[in-house]
Formats: C-alpha cells, sequence, structure tokens
C-alpha cells in the first residue's frame, strides 16, 4: 500500500481533516521526562461490587506493558511476623538515613515470631525494606457486633525516641514526644484555664464570620510559652493554612498556602508531637516537596518517618496511607502482609460505625471530574431539589415520600441535619397514612427499638417489626432475627434456629444485614451447620449489597484462606474498599463541595489527601485539576512552572491507572503518544479498551488505520471503530467519518495497486459508477417535473 498516492487524494483530505477535528487522540504538551515503567501491576476486576476475583499481570519491557498474562493464585506469604521496635529511620547531621533493622508495625495486630527487617534508601531517596517472613498460619475471626473490640494503636513506640529532622527554613531541632507536664506546679494554673478556654473559642470561632479574631488569637497562642497550648494552636493553623478548616460563611476567604502550613505543622510536631501534624508532615514530604524547598531525594525518607509516629499515636490516615504504599511498593518494597495489616486495622472501626437501619441513597457519592468537571450542573442541587420535593409532597399526605423524609432525618443527608423528633414525625403519619406501608412501619420501629425521639420500647418494636414482617419487609425481619439470635427477656427468647429462618427470609427479601448474619450463623454453626464455604457464599451476597462487615469477613476469610482460596492480594482490595466506601467516600464528597463552590484549592488538597490513601477516584480527580490548571494555587507567591504541572498531572494518572481506573488509562495513553512512545501508548489503550472506553478504543482504530505505533491493518482498524460506535453515542459520527475515510483509502490503494475497485477493473467501475449516477438524475428529474405538473 502507497501512503504518498493515497494522501494526494482530495477526498482523503477532506475526510481525514474532519476526523482529527472530531475525534483525535488528545492533545497535551508534556514535560521531556524519562519514560516511568509500569512495573508489574496486578490488575483486578470484580463481578459488580463482589465476586470472582480475576487478576490480570501487566508486564513491562522498557516501561512498557507488553502482555496481559491470566493468574490463579497468589504468591504472596501470609501473616506471620510480629516486628517489634521503633520506626527504624531517622536522619542525622550529615543528612544520612540510618536503618536499624526494625520497622513500625504495631504488634497488637501482627502475630507470629519476629522477622528479620533490612532497611536501606537508595539514590532516588527511596527508602528499600527487605523483610524476611514466616509464613505461619493465619486465625481467623468472622466479627461482629457481639465479639467487637476496637484496635489499639497508641503504643508501639517508646515515647523517648527521638526523631531528627531537618529544615533550612527554620532552626533544626529535635522532634521530642509531647510534654507530660510532670513539674505543672510550676505553671499559673489561672493562666492554663485561660489559655485552655481561649483556644477552644478561637477553635470554634475560625469558621465563623469572627474567624480573623479568632485566627490572631490563635497566633497569639501559637507564641505561648506552654507548649501543650501552643502546639495545640500551631495544628489548628496548620489546617487553616491546608485549608482543611471549614469556611467562614462570608468572604473574603483565606488563602490555601502549603509553605505556611508545613511551618506550622512542624511547630506542633516538635512540641505536642501530635499524630495529625506528623501525618501532615509526611504529606507534604511525600506530595509537596515545593512547600518544603528541600533536597528532594531525602523527601520520601522523611515522610516515613512522620507517617510512622502518626502512626504509633492512633493515625487512621497513615495506616491507610502506609497500607496502600506497601501494597504498590511506593518506595518501599512491596508487602502485602503488611499493607493487609494496615488496612484491616484502619477500617475496622469503619465497619463498626455501620448497622442495619432505614437508609436511602443519593447521587453525588462518587462524582468523577474528568466527566462532569466542565458541567455547569451542580449535583448537590439536583439532591436538594429531590430532597425539597420529598418535603412538600410529604407534607401533603404522600406515604412514600414522607418515609424518604424519615430516613433523611434519622441519617441527617448535607445540608439537612440529623433530627430523631422530626424522623419520628414522618415514620409515624406515614404509617397513619398507608398502614401497610413495610417501610413506615419497620421506620417507626426502628425509633422505638433504639430510642430516639421516643423512649425505648423493645416490645412496641417487636409488634411493629412482626406487623412489617409478615408484608416482607427486609430490615423488619432482620432485626426480628437479631432480636432471636440474642433474646429480648420477657418479650423474646433466644432461639438460633428462629433467628436463621428470620435471617433467611431477610436475605431473600434482599436485606444486605440479613445476608451478613446467615452467612455469621453459617460461619459459627449457630442454628445450622457450621460451613465456611456456604458462610463465604452469604457475605458475598451482603458485599454485593453494599454491606461493610461482610467485605471486611470477606476479607478475614481470603487472607487466612477460610472457606475460599487463600489470598493475600484479594483481602488487601476488600480491606481497601471498605476504606473507600465509608472514610475517603466523605473525604471525596466534601472535595466536592468545594469544587462545587469554586474553593478549587482547598477541593484539590482533599482529593490529593485521599489519594494518597488509595482512593482512585480522587486520584483521577486531582490528576484532572492539575491537567487543566484548577486550584493548583498552593504555595503563596510561588508559582508553579507549565512543566512542573503538567508532571505533576500525569504521575497522578499513573498511580490511577495503577489503581485501574480506566479513564486515567486512556489519559497516559494521551501523554505517552504525545511523546512520541507508541508502542507504549497503544498498550495503555488496550487496557482501558478492555475497560469499554470508546475513546481508548476509537484510538486503537486510528493507530491501525495509519500504521503509528501498530500494524498497519484496515480490518483491525474497522473493528476498533465498530467498538467504540457501540460503547458509546457520542463516539458514532466520528467513528462513522473514519470508517468512511478507511472505505476510501482502501479502496484507492486498491485500485493503485492492481487496478481493481472492490474487485472491477477500474474503467468498468467507473463507468458503471457514471451510469448509476445518470440513472439517479434521471429518476430525480422526473420526480421533480411530476411535482410541478401536479402544482
Amino acid at each position: 500500500m502507497m501512503d504518498l498516492h493515497f494522501n494526494k487524494s482530495g477526498v482523503y483530505v477532506v475526510l481525514y481533516l474532519i476526523v482529527i477535528g472530531l475525534y483525535t487522540t488528545s492533545s497535551h504538551d508534556v514535560q521531556e521526562v524519562q519514560s516511568e515503567s509500569l512495573g508489574t501491576e496486578t490488575l483486578d476486576e470484580t463481578d459488580g461490587e463482589f465476586g470472582a476475583n480475576v487478576n490480570e499481570e501487566v508486564d513491562s519491557v522498557n516501561g512498557a506493558p507488553v502482555s496481559v498474562i491470566p493468574v490463579d493464585s497468589e504468591s504472596e506469604l501470609d501473616l506471620g511476623v510480629d516486628v517489634e521496635g521503633d520506626s527504624g529511620i531517622s536522619v542525622d547531621d550529615n543528612d544520612e538515613v540510618i536503618a536499624d533493622n526494625s520497622l513500625v508495625v504495631p504488634d497488637r495486630f501482627l502475630k507470629g515470631e519476629n522477622s528479620e527487617v533490612d532497611m536501606s534508601v537508595e539514590d532516588d531517596g527511596s527508602v528499600v525494606v527487605d523483610i524476611k517472613m514466616k509464613n505461619d498460619d493465619v486465625e481467623v475471626e468472622v466479627v461482629d457486633s457481639d465479639n467487637y473490640k476496637s484496635v489499639d494503636i497508641s503504643d508501639s513506640i517508646e515515647k523517648s525516641k527521638e526523631y531528627f529532622v531537618e529544615d533550612n527554613n527554620h532552626n533544626d531541632e529535635i522532634i521530642h514526644p509531647p510534654n507530660d507536664f510532670e513539674k505543672v506546679e510550676k505553671y499559673d494554673l489561672a493562666e492554663l484555664t485561660k489559655l485552655k478556654s481561649d483556644l477552644q473559642k478561637h477553635k470554634e470561632d475560625l469558621n465563623g464570620t469572627n474567624w480573623r479574631t479568632a485566627f490572631q488569637g490563635l497566633i497569639t497562642i501559637s507564641k505561648s510559652t506552654y507548649e501543650w497550648y501552643s502546639s495545640q494552636a500551631c495544628l489548628i493553623i496548620g489546617d487553616f493554612y491546608a485549608g482543611l478548616i471549614a469556611l467562614p460563611p462570608k468572604g473574603p476567604y483565606p488563602k490555601v498556602d502549603l509553605n505556611k502550613a508545613f511551618h506550622y505543622y512542624k511547630k506542633a510536631a516538635e512540641t505536642g508531637g501530635y499524630a495529625d501534624a506528623h501525618f501532615m508532615l509526611g504529606f507534604l514530604y511525600d506530595n509537596h516537596p515545593k512547600a518544603l524547598k528541600k533536597k528532594e531525594n531525602l523527601l520520601p525518607a522523611r515522610s516515613l518517618v512522620h507517617y510512622n509516629i502518626a502512626l504509633d499515636q492512633g493515625s487512621e490516615r497513615a495506616l491507610m496511607t502506609l497500607g496502600y504504599k506497601y501494597f504498590y511498593g511506593h518506595r518501599v518494597h512491596r508487602n502485602c502482609n503488611f499493607a493487609a495489616e494496615y488496612f484491616k486495622a484502619a477500617t475496622f472501626d469503619q465497619v463498626f460505625s455501620t448497622s442495619a437501619r432505614p437508609e436511602i441513597k443519593l447521587s453525588t457519592e462518587y462524582v468523577r471530574l474528568m466527566e462532569d468537571g466542565d458541567s455547569k450542573v451542580n449535583k448537590l442541587e439536583e439532591e436538594m431539589e429531590i430532597i425539597n420535593y420529598y418535603q412538600y409532597t410529604a407534607d401533603m399526605g404522600e406515604p412514600n415520600a414522607q418515609v424518604a423524609m424519615g430516613i433523611i432525618y434519622l441519617n441527617g443527608i448535607h445540608s439537612v441535619p440529623q433530627d430523631y423528633s422530626k424522623a419520628f414525625y414522618y415514620f409515624e403519619k406515614a404509617v397513619e397514612n398507608d398502614e401497610t406501608h413495610g417501610d413506615a412501619i419497620s421506620g417507626l420501629a426502628y425509633m422505638y427499638e433504639n430510642g430516639y425521639s421516643v423512649e425505648q420500647d423493645h416490645e412496641k418494636a417487636i409488634e411493629l417489626y412482626k406487623k412489617a414482617a409478615l408484608l416482607n419487609n427486609g430490615l423488619a425481619l432482620n432485626q426480628l432475627g437479631e432480636y432471636y439470635k440474642r433474646g429480648e427477656k420477657p418479650f423474646i427468647y433466644k432461639n438460633p434456629k428462629k433467628a436463621y429462618e428470620y435471617f433467611e427470609q431477610g436475605k431473600a427479601a434482599k436485606h444486605p444485614f440479613a445476608a451478613l448474619n446467615m452467612g455469621r450463623m453459617t460461619y459459627n454453626g449457630e442454628g445450622v451447620k457450621a460451613n465456611e464455604i456456604a458462610a463465604n457464599q452469604y457475605f458475598q451476597m451482603a458485599a454485593q449489597m453494599g454491606n461493610l462487615r461482610a467485605l471486611y469477613n470477606l476479607g478475614q476469610m481470603s487472607y487466612a484462606g477460610r472457606g475460599t482460596g487463600k489470598s493475600c492480594n484479594t483481602a488487601v482490595r476488600l480491606y481497601k474498599k471498605i476504606a473507600d466506601k465509608k472514610y475517603l467516600k466523605e473525604m471525596t464528597m466534601e472535595a466536592y463541595r468545594y469544587y462545587i463552590d469554586g474553593h478549587y484549592e482547598r477541593a484539590l488538597i482533599i482529593y490529593e489527601l485521599a489519594g494518597a490513601m488509595g482512593n482512585e477516584l480522587s486520584v483521577s480527580n486531582a490528576g484532572w485539576m492539575y491537567e487543566n490548571g484548577i486550584g493548583i494555587d498552593l504555595y503563596g507567591s510561588h508559582k508553579l512552572s507549565e512543566e512542573e504541572i503538567k508532571a505533576k498531572s500525569k504521575n497522578l494518572y499513573r498511580l490511577a491507572a495503577e489503581l485501574d481506573s480506566a479513564n486515567a488509562h486512556l489519559k497516559m495513553g494521551d501523554f505517552v503518544f504525545e511523546e512520541g512512545d507508541y508502542n507504549f501508548a497503544a498498550e495503555y489503550y488496550k487496557i482501558a479498551n478492555a475497560r469499554k472506553d470508546a475513546e481508548a478504543t476509537f484510538n486503537l482504530g486510528y493507530m491501525h488505520h495509519f500504521g503509528i505505533g501498530l500494524e498497519k491493518d484496515y480490518h483491525l482498524a474497522k473493528r476498533y471503530y465498530d467498538s467504540a460506535m457501540e460503547m458509546d453515542p457520542n463516539a458514532y459520527y466520528p467513528s462513522l467519518l473514519a470508517l468512511g475515510s478507511l472505505i476510501v483509502e482502501s479502496n484507492w490503494e486498491n485500485l493503485l495497486e492492481d487496478s481493481t475497485i472492490l474487485g472491477w477493473e477500474w474503467d468498468n467501475f467507473l463507468l458503471g459508477l457514471l451510469s448509476v449516477i445518470l440513472v439517479v438524475s434521471l429518476v430525480i428529474r422526473h420526480f421533480l417535473t411530476l411535482q410541478q405538473r401536479n402544482v
């Protein structure tokens, strides 16, 4: 085939320009950086919320993934270590990183014999952790509300351990643990009392109309000689400059300034040792070197120091961040077992903050800016319109709307505060208007069961639950099962068999906690013969319906190989999904509220924080904001260069692609395509195509069409163009035009190569085409003549 002759075709030129204008690969001016290897990453797909795990391993050659190979099992060793001691990392006066063969892994949730840990820092600043782990068996406990115990992670590092952190802008000092005020008798108690009162008042006023006065008051306290209060003030001021304090009701609003935030966080860590201060220092060292003006090759080690101190002091955010780092091998060697223990500890309390209760789902839980960021539609306003509609129709006496308002007031949603009295009112009104409304009856029963806005009355609750159960209400069936499982004398006596029967009916009614409870009882052999495989299946059903406790139990069973194949990788992904659905979901919603209100810097910081803990949506949204230059003025007077912005955006998209975002794979393909690495771009597009991304599919067709990075193949190009049209209606016309240009090019090349078109000699084809045109012209002329005669 001869491109030179084809390019002379006027038809081709027109079609080519149209196609390129409508649907070409995205343009990016990217900093000239060395191609970064994807490494060997495990991609995970699940059936719905939870299903059979399918692992794909993407290998790499010269930084480009080259194959997708199914993996049947995991080779990770399971938990079998107990690493005690301090963080094992410090920085001496010569900026040398010291590793003392120990690592912070809280011993309260690691079991077995000690492992051997060797730590070092490579030239690029990455901390290398080599751990020889013993493959001990792991005990698993399927948890429920009866055996719940909070994980204590407060005492794993000796308080006397000193950490040295160098800062050229401020005096180098030793970071000490919190001052315990052993000599408190030397302090002026009246002054301490006043400081405490002022600190609390200023903190409360900081997001009110008097925020400027409150801020100045905090500045004054931060200079106090009483370290306990000055360090608290510094922590609050650090959050203020980092954009983590709720905005006052009226502007002008304070600007985010990470340079100043770093200064106050450092002071809070030095004088008070707060977990939040250490975590934010770790985050800034890890993600915002521009705020620090440090030698960048040392920053990763410094971030680990602070993350581990925060971990020791009970930081849930540090647990998730370190779990994410160890799972994917970010600046440390990958260690699935450590990742599992960190995520498990972080999500334990999140799991037990959930319970069976009336619920309603709205649409702003997950907003992807890449798809909706340019939209003028405020999804929060849309939700409030829905809530206002419920309110209006509820007040008109409509039972479904009254139940909806009861649930909204019971849980508190967005700008609607929790109000048990109003929740009770609407549930009661709904029952009065429709005595056969199962959700209304069970909602009212729930209020009596828990004593919300009414005196707790189990007898009344049971009566109402039984009435709703006859209507096949899932919540009522589950709650009756709970009553029979534990017993509530004298109204109900403990009866595990009957409890199991109610849970089974609740599961059939699609209630997630009923499926969970069936799994618990089946696992423990209560009311039914113990069966770990069946229990695992019930947990899967509950997980598919969004139950976090079921996800946790599935993680426990996968980690230990009970009722399913033993897989540390699957366990971590399950624990991580809990974090995404609970703690990190709340952060993404807060970030979206800031974004919609135009407070872009605050939105970006929160997205980056959630992204540092492994939330794919947040990483993708942060990447999109950097790519579009939105909210990136984070360093006071210092501005990022265009190259720095593009490099930051590319790195965030790379991390999102690692977290299996189809859109991020597309973006990374666009980045490396612009850099001229077409083979690498094709591999990214193939992964996005496998996840049904229409634009990536079109791009693969384009590359096959013109032989860019892939073999020139019109048949494959047509297949990809056809697939793109099927995936997304927006791809229909671009793909149609591309197909048109492909047909013209294919036939033109056939004409030049063998003088045939569609198998005809070119002169015969031309005569035939002219004949068709002549016939069509005569028919049209005849039709027009008839119309004129009729007129």
